[in-house]
């Protein structure tokens, strides 16, 4: 039965397979199985599409008591507020992410630019205890997962996979999306064990890494740009190729990206310049998120 609901979703031109399996804890044996599945079936049906084949071990079960909350679609201030200074502040450096007016401002603005979505994770009480952000570049037609935090009294509840398999069912199938991105904490850079936890849970979700450097623009004037890894969680066949991402459609999200972030002062620097030129060419390979050695640095030479 499984092997037939695989080779149908082959058959429909679909541009990605996503493969879930109900418990992080699944059998590395069973995963890479259904994945072998999967490839047999892209190769038998659609022997001309290099479709992403992945699987994933996020969890659909919504934890007991919590209710979710779409911040652009029913925007609160308070729960804002406590968003903020309760999940955001508390999980990222201050120079990764947005002032809370700048947050505010882009959840309520409708004028066609940049789109941003928070999803929110709420008791009962009104206590927010996990929060997703998504930001969508309607220019690269490319789909940013900004953050994702999950309050520590509350991890080990399944929360961060729950918030991500709503990502996947609300936005990864985006009319016209060609990438899906994340920003994630270098562990080479980042000290204690929260870098290659956060990359060890999104490896599970399906995530690999571009073998290039990146780094985050300000996202403030006060802010410094934060060498990270850049990821891609999903495209569409048109910019993959056997395992390698067309680098134009990478690069002409970064130059959407710092533009909004920077503005044209930040996109003409000797930084952002650097950063672009190795976006250039044919392909650049994607890698294991456990080969995130083999990335260059994303640290720019001094201005």
């Amino acid at each position: 039965m499984l092997r037939a609901a695989i080779e149908a979703a082959a058959r429909g031109g679909g541009e990605m397979i996503l493969l879930t399996y109900p418990t992080p804890d699944a059998p590395p044996a069973i995963l890479q199985g259904l994945v072998r599945v999967a490839e047999d079936a892209v190769d038998i049906h659609s022997p001309d599409r290099d479709r992403r084949v992945s699987w994933s071990t996020i969890q659909s079960a919504r934890p007991a008591g919590l209710e979710l909350v779409d911040l652009r679609a029913y925007y609160d201030g308070e729960l804002l507020d406590r968003v903020y200074t309760t999940l955001l502040e508390g999980a990222f450096p201050g120079d990764e992410f947005e002032s809370q007016p700048d947050l505010a401002e882009q959840l309520t603005r409708a004028d066609g630019g940049v789109e941003v979505t928070a999803l929110v994770a709420v008791e009962a009480v009104g206590r927010p205890v996990g929060v997703i952000v998504v930001e969508w570049y309607p220019e690269s037609s490319t789909l940013l997962l900004g953050y994702l935090a999950v309050h520590p009294d509350d991890r080990g509840r399944g929360l961060g996979s729950w918030l991500m398999h709503e990502a996947v069912l609300r936005w990864y199938g985006r009319s016209g999306c060609r990438l899906v991105l994340g920003e994630l904490e270098d562990p080479r850079l980042v000290p204690g064990p929260n870098g290659q936890r956060r990359l060890d849970f999104h490896a599970r979700a399906g995530a690999q890494v571009l073998a290039a450097p990146y780094f985050q623009p300000r996202l403030r004037p006060d802010a410094e740009r934060v060498p990270m890894l850049l990821a891609v969680f999903s495209s569409a066949p048109e910019v993959r190729r056997k395992g390698r991402i067309a680098p134009a459609a990478v690069k002409a999200f970064l130059r959407e990206y710092v533009l909004v972030t920077e503005g044209a002062e930040g996109l003409a620097s000797a930084a952002v310049t650097w950063m672009l030129s190795h976006y250039d060419g044919d392909s650049i390979p994607l890698l294991p998120l456990s080969r995130y050695r083999d990335v260059p640095s994303g640290k720019a030479p001094p201005e």
